[in-house]
């Protein structure tokens, strides 16, 4: 199988550091920003794409969220389903457990992760928090995660719409987060899995991207043909109309099956 991906992460306009991290099949990426998109083509059997979101108001988010994607990168390989991700990111709480341990001044760092685990034509889907992966189809982004937050159980009830979502005032609560607090509760995660054909392209992304821009204005932006264009359309639009948060985001297309 042959995936062509672009990548791209940006601290924003307001936060002072990126506590973002992504995992781009063996290689992870943390940094305050890049200076351009990056883009790669790879040809393997087992894939691996993941982004983390360090948890503002936590002591060393970007610590965390690498801490996280250290777990799936290490074990990936090894992967054969679900089950498999579950226990790599029960991995992953321990290694922040383990952190907080020795460093008691970062108690409670934490982050959100998302990802994708591909195994020839099939795909595994998980999400712990608020980072969201799309499928874009015919022009439309479907979203094949589903947060863990207060404004996504506001949605489930009825009482508020998924635009609506972005700027709600408690649009930051989230109710699963990978956290180093000593806690043996395991995190919630949630799982998607669907078939890969051809020409299948995935929008992988922090809260940072999707809350700056409405569904349809994310898929405006992803209408050009290059996935690097694309990582530059949102990123300009993004940081125009919002930037609020950190903003990271890998585009992924299906070249081969």
């Amino acid at each position: 199988m042959k995936i062509n991906c672009a990548f791209y992460t940006h601290k924003g306009n307001v936060r002072q550091n990126n506590e973002d991290s992504m995992l781009v099949h063996d290689v992870i990426y943390t940094s305050q920003s890049f200076t351009n998109a990056i883009s790669s083509v790879i040809d393997d059997e087992k894939f691996v794409f993941a982004v983390a979101d360090g948890m503002g108001g936590h002591a060393k988010g970007e610590i965390a969220s690498n801490l996280a994607l250290e777990s799936i990168k290490d074990d990936f390989l090894g992967f054969a389903g679900q089950e498999d991700i579950k226990q790599a990111i029960y991995s992953a709480k321990g290694k922040l457990d383990d952190y907080a341990r020795g460093e008691r001044s970062s108690f409670g760092l934490g982050t959100t992760l998302c990802g994708m685990f591909i195994n020839g034509k099939h795909a595994h889907v998980f999400n712990v928090g608020d980072s969201r992966l799309y499928r874009r189809q015919d022009g439309f982004l479907q979203r094949l995660t589903k947060d863990h937050s207060f404004v996504q159980y506001l949605v489930d009830s009825g009482m508020i719409t998924e635009e609506e979502m972005s700027f709600h005032p408690k649009k930051n609560i989230v109710t699963s987060a990978l956290t180093g607090d000593l806690i043996t509760e395991m995190p919630e995660i949630y799982f998607n899995e669907i078939i890969l054909n051809k020409g299948d392209q995935f929008l992988l992304c922090t809260d940072g991207v999707w809350e700056s821009l409405s569904t349809e204005e994310l898929e405006v932006c992803m209408l050009d043909k290059e996935l690097v264009s694309k990582t530059d359309v949102l990123t300009e639009n993004i940081l125009r109309y919002g930037g609020f948060d950190n903003l990271t985001m890998i585009i992924l297309e299906v070249v081969e099956v």
